[in-house]
């Protein structure tokens, strides 16, 4: 059913944000010293990424998309 479903990726993303936390760093010092920059994460999930490289590049402008159960 729907909600189930909702439910499910909801918990996915939750529980993929410890996994996905060197990662984002990793990727955000890569691309952390571009300015400006401009970066779609799409199927966010946890935001780790976008999060990460607005962090190191405050000049950033992310946008992030998902499922609105998962952003929630």
């Amino acid at each position: 059913d729907e909600a189930a479903s909702d439910r499910s990726e909801a918990a996915f993303a939750r529980a993929m944000t410890p996994m996905a936390f060197l990662p984002a760093q990793g990727i955000a010092k890569l691309v952390g010293d571009i300015a400006p920059c401009r970066v779609l994460d799409v199927a966010s999930s946890h935001g780790m990424f976008g999060a990460a490289i607005a962090q190191a590049n405050p000049a950033a402008l992310v946008t992030a998309t998902d499922f609105a159960n998962v952003l929630e």
